[in-house]
């Protein structure tokens, strides 16, 4: 299926929106297959086709090459996941999982998505209660 991706079918049209959605759903940048999954696989949603593919190539050590236009694409300069900067301070586990429910519940996949356009001062709607709005499409 993952040789379909960029053709012009349905087929690669299905896969590549799937993934996308798998994505957003992860909220990890770059090649996420690559990942650790046994530390980063709660993320995805248990029982999907690209939670399986990502444990399966965790398992056997494989690497699938992806085309850098199927991640995640920054706008700005220095831009980051915010899940990757939860990673990145060696935040795992339970503690992953329960951040990224929140993420979802925010509507947040970018650093941008939580601060204004200075890129220092963070939006006050996002330290709130209630679940934010986005022009995005969360599952």
């Amino acid at each position: 299926m993952i040789m379909c991706w960029g053709l012009k079918h349905a087929v690669a049209s299905m896969m590549e929106q799937a993934y996308k959605a798998f994505l957003v759903k992860v909220g990890l940048s770059g090649n996420v297959l690559t990942r650790n999954f046994a530390l980063l696989g709660g993320l995805a949603t248990k029982g999907t086709w690209f939670h399986h593919l990502w444990e399966f190539c965790h398992h056997l050590k494989l690497t699938l090459d992806l085309d850098s236009s199927f991640h995640i694409q920054f706008e700005r300069i220095r831009n980051a996941t915010f899940m990757e900067k939860f990673v990145q301070t060696g935040i795992h586990g339970k503690q992953l999982e329960i951040l990224n429910r929140v993420r979802h519940f925010k509507k947040v996949i970018l650093l941008s998505d939580i601060v204004h356009c200075d890129g220092k001062t963070i939006i006050f709607s996002v330290l709130d209660k209630n679940e934010s709005r986005s022009h995005r499409k969360f599952l």
